[in-house]
C-alpha cells in the first residue's frame, strides 16, 4: 500500500525524534503524575484492526525494541509502517484536514501519544506559555477561594481577567484560565480560517464546567447574544452560577440546563473525577467509583420544547460523550448547520468517529484542528460549513 502525505509525515517524525531525551519537558504549574502516555500497543489495540493482523502487539513491542538501535532499519521502518497503517483514526483524519498546519500538528499529536512526553514537545511546550502561565498563576487571589468535593477537595480561586483582555471575574483554576481565555481553545482562528461565535450568536455550550467557557462566549456574542449550558454536576452548577452573577456587566442572556447532553432524554450516571470538570456520564457506572444519578436530554429535543429560534455554535466538552450528544444534535444540524467545536482527546476513536459522522450528514462540513495544552489533552475538532 502507498504511504501517504500524513503516514509520511508520522514515519519521518518517529525517526528524526526516536533519540530524543526532553528531560525538562515539564509543567512545574501541573500535576505531572496525571500525564498520560499512549503506547503503540494501546493505539493498535484501540484501532480495532488487529484481528487479521499476525503480529500481536506484544511482539510488535518486543521485536521493536530489539531493534531501536536500527541495526536492521530496513526492517524496523517495515515494522512502523505496520502500526501506522493500522492506526486508521489518525490517518483518516489526517485525509479530512483543510488546513496543512493541522495536520502537522495531529502527526505531532500522533507521535507524542505514541513516543511519550520524553521524546516529543507539543508546539505550546517552549518559554513563552511558561511566562503566561506563571503571570496568570501570580495574578490569582489566594484569599478567595471557592471549593468542589469533599473526598478529594479541588479548590478554586478568584482571578481579575481585565489584564488579560476580559472584563470578567471569575473562579476558575490556571489550568482552564490558560486555555480558555489565553489560548481560546474553543475558537479557530489561522491561516485566514476563522471559527469562532460572532455578536448576536445562539452558543450551546455542553459541558459548562465552572462557567468559564459560557463567560467567555458571553463575551464574544455581546448584549444580543445568548448561551446555553448544559451541566449535569451539581457542585459545577454553584460555581457557575456565582461566575455569573459575578460578573453583571455581562449582559449576554445565559441559561442553564441542569442536564447532561445525550442522545435521548433519560436517566444516566455521572462517575465523580479527582477534577470537576473531568466528571463522566455512563449508563454503565463503576462500582469503584462514586456515582451520581441525573437527567439527560437530546439538543434536538430540548430545542423543540423551549422554542430556541436559531443554534450558530455548539461546543462539546463532555469527557468522551460527545458522539452520543451529537446523536441527539442531528436535526438542529440539518436545520442550522452551526459551527461546532467538539473535544477529541478523551477516547481514541473519536478522532475518527465523529468527523465520520459529521461528514456522513452530507452537509458539507469541513474539519480543522487545534490543540492547547503542553500535554495530551485539549486538543479541539473544529467543523464549519462556512465558505473560506
Amino acid at each position: 500500500m502507498p504511504l501517504g502525505y500524513f503516514t509520511r509525515l508520522i514515519l519521518d517524525g518517529f525517526y528524526s525524534n526516536f533519540t530524543n531525551c526532553h528531560r525538562n519537558n515539564k509543567d512545574p504549574y501541573y500535576d505531572n503524575d496525571l500525564i498520560y502516555v499512549d503506547s503503540f500497543r494501546e493505539l493498535l489495540k484501540s484501532s480495532g484492526l488487529l484481528n487479521n493482523n499476525p503480529y500481536s502487539p506484544k511482539q510488535i513491542f518486543v521485536e521493536f525494541l530489539i531493534h531501536q538501535g536500527f541495526l536492521k532499519a530496513k526492517w524496523c521502518r517495515r515494522i512502523v509502517d505496520l502500526l501506522l497503517e493500522i492506526s486508521e483514526p489518525f490517518n483518516y483524519l489526517g485525509s479530512t484536514l483543510q488546513n496543512k498546519d493541522d495536520i502537522l500538528l495531529l502527526s505531532l499529536l500522533a507521535l507524542y501519544r505514541s513516543m511519550g512526553y520524553l521524546k516529543i514537545k507539543l508546539p505550546l511546550s517552549n518559554s513563552s506559555y511558561f511566562e503566561k502561565y506563571k503571570l496568570i498563576y501570580d495574578s490569582f487571589d489566594n484569599s478567595r477561594t471557592q471549593t468542589l468535593g469533599t473526598s478529594n477537595p479541588i479548590h478554586l480561586f478568584s482571578i481579575d481577567l481585565s489584564r488579560f483582555g476580559y472584563p470578567l471575574r471569575i473562579f476558575s483554576s490556571p489550568r482552564c484560565i490558560m486555555s480558555i481565555f489565553i489560548q481560546e481553545q474553543y475558537s479557530y482562528n489561522q491561516s485566514n480560517f476563522v471559527i469562532t461565535p460572532k455578536p448576536g450568536d445562539t452558543v450551546v455550550d455542553a459541558g459548562g464546567g465552572w462557567g468559564d467557557t459560557c463567560l467567555y462566549f458571553a463575551n464574544l456574542v455581546g448584549p444580543n447574544g445568548k448561551v446555553i449550558i448544559f451541566e449535569p454536576f451539581k457542585a459545577n452548577v454553584e460555581i457557575i452560577k456565582h461566575n455569573i452573577y459575578s460578573n453583571p456587566n455581562i449582559q449576554t442572556s445565559i441559561r442553564i440546563s441542569e442536564t447532561a447532553l445525550w442522545e435521548n432524554s433519560s436517566e444516566l450516571y455521572i462517575e465523580e473525577d479527582r477534577l470537576a470538570t473531568g466528571n463522566t456520564i455512563t449508563n454503565n457506572p463503576s462500582k469503584d467509583k462514586r456515582n451520581y444519578l441525573v437527567s439527560s436530554t437530546s439538543l434536538d429535543y430540548f430545542v423543540e420544547a423551549n422554542k430556541i429560534d436559531k443554534v450558530d455554535f455548539i461546543k462539546m466538552d463532555i469527557e468522551g460523550s460527545e458522539l452520543f450528544a451529537l446523536y441527539g444534535c442531528i436535526n438542529t444540524i440539518r436545520r442550522w448547520k452551526p459551527n461546532l467545536s467538539l473535544s477529541i482527546y478523551h477516547r481514541l476513536d473519536d478522532i475518527s468517529t465523529i468527523p465520520k459522522f459529521l461528514s456522513n450528514l452530507n452537509l458539507g462540513y469541513k474539519f480543522f484542528l487545534k490543540h492547547s495544552s503542553i500535554h495530551r489533552e485539549e486538543t479541539v475538532l473544529f467543523a464549519s460549513t462556512d465558505r473560506f
